[in-house]
């Protein structure tokens, strides 16, 4: 294998593979599916879902905290990519269409509550 790819071979940490996976198939499934996301209520809380999976990589709890850690060093450009082309394009959406604006609307609260959770500070 040519080129300056870290994925681990046989034997070694198969953790790297997944994230490597889910770094080159699932980023870039949910950017190309951004608009079917605006047009259907159901894809665009998979996507709000899925993000969020991403973004939280697992228990924040006890002995995970290491493993969340690395598993978002892993994740640094996805997740800014994620927020730029998915999260904020939702949010900085104007009404385009007068039929469509109140499901825009509540798509943006969704993004705003979900956005809300992924930053809260546990008590």
């Amino acid at each position: 294998f040519a080129g300056n790819v870290d994925v681990p071979l046989a034997g070694e940490d198969y953790g790297l593979v997944l994230l490597y996976s889910i770094r080159r198939l699932v980023v870039p499934c949910l950017l190309q599916n951004t608009s079917a996301g605006m047009d259907d209520a159901r894809v665009f809380r998979r996507m709000i879902y899925i993000s969020t999976a991403l973004w939280k990589g697992g228990s924040n709890t006890g002995a995970c905290v290491s493993k969340h850690a690395e598993y978002r060093r892993h994740f640094k450009i996805e997740i800014s990519t994620l927020l730029d082309h998915f999260w904020l394009r939702v949010l900085n959406m104007g009404p385009r269409v007068f039929s469509s604006t109140r499901r825009r609307y509540d798509q943006q609260l969704d993004c705003l509550e979900e956005l809300a959770k992924w930053f809260a500070h546990p008590r």
